[in-house]
């Protein structure tokens, strides 16, 4: 089954909704990461009922229009779990798939998520020593030639776009684990949110934020010997 038809799974995890909800809900959680027009949300809505993971809702179709409405299946629920359980190697962590794991995977699959990182971050710092050596194979001297700058060249192309994976990689690291153990930071299922949760959640934002321009600055060379100097 396609990540999309888990991830519209996932989202109905929040209730019974028609399409043009479920593709709101998904930009709300996802943003422009992952764009799926509503064509695609109609054909796979079709495909999940057919297979019995999805059914239509009796009577809730009249209070949205002509929409139609449909809601998860105890089978749909057992296919979610096994998507957030299955094997994601390969799966590139800036990709929509993982994204949506993460984030309608809720805290409690934090832990998996940053088990795949490590794993990912592994499998890019091997390829990025593969990628070095290829590179430095490749003689230029004395005789130097076309054909041989421009293979160098492809190859730090490619070294470039590792290694902005693998800095990808260490943002997705830093963040989940920021929020792994803040359960304010999370959707809630309730439609309302009191105001003690949207408190708890911009206290969090600013220690989370704060550590990390703390560590940004802590980076920097020279920024403490200003301040010294100050």
């Amino acid at each position: 089954m396609s990540a999309s038809r888990h991830t519209l799974l996932g989202l109905l995890l929040e209730g019974p909704a028609h399409g043009y909800l479920l593709g709101k809900r998904l930009r709300e959680k996802l943003g422009p990461a992952w764009e799926i027009n509503s064509g695609q949300v109609s054909r796979d809505l079709m495909r999940l009922e057919e297979e019995g993971l999805v059914r239509a809702v009796n009577g809730e179709a009249a209070r949205h229009g002509r929409k139609r409405v449909v809601e998860l299946t105890e089978s749909g629920a057992v296919a979610l779990d096994q998507w957030h359980a299955g094997e994601t190697a390969g799966v590139r962590v800036s990709s929509p798939e993982f994204l949506a794991k993460v984030n309608l995977g809720g805290p409690e699959r934090c832990e998996e998520s940053l088990e795949h990182i490590t794993s990912y971050e592994t499998g890019c710092v091997k390829r990025l020593e593969e990628l070095r050596d290829h590179r430095d194979s490749v003689p230029i001297w004395p005789v130097v030639t076309a054909e041989r700058l421009l293979k160098r060249c492809a190859t730090t192309f490619e070294m470039l776009e590792v290694e902005a994976h693998l800095q990808g990689a260490m943002l997705a690291r830093e963040t989940i684990a920021s929020v792994q153990d803040n359960s304010a930071l999370w959707h809630s299922s309730s439609a309302q949110v009191d105001a003690d949760t949207v408190r708890a959640r911009e206290k969090a934002r600013e220690e989370i934020f704060g550590r990390m321009a703390r560590r940004h600055l802590d980076a920097l060379p020279g920024e403490q010997d200003a301040a010294d100097a100050k």
